[in-house]
């Protein structure tokens, strides 16, 4: 993973981006409205969000409260399971 962003950004650009966010608070740059995920929905509902909305990861809640995240590599794991 390193190595694909080190394709992607030079070190001087990632100096760069240090320097633009290290004074920022994570509120001014979170997504404020986030699709969540029930800890007892079916694995096949977290595939359905990640692919209808194009993202890579998914919290899963308790409530209100944060227990995980699920990921396309979560997903791809269970599918490669299932597959061998």
């Amino acid at each position: 993973s390193k190595q694909v962003l080190g394709e992607w950004l030079s070190g001087n650009q990632i100096e760069k981006i240090y320097e633009a966010a290290r004074h920022r608070k994570a509120k001014e740059i979170m997504t404020k409205r986030v699709l969540v995920l029930l800890e007892d929905e079916p694995v096949e509902k977290a595939a359905e969000l990640l692919l209808k909305y194009d993202i890579n990861r998914l919290p899963v809640v308790r409530g209100s409260l944060p227990v995980g995240i699920v990921s396309r590599r979560d997903l791809l794991k269970v599918m490669t399971k299932q597959t061998n």
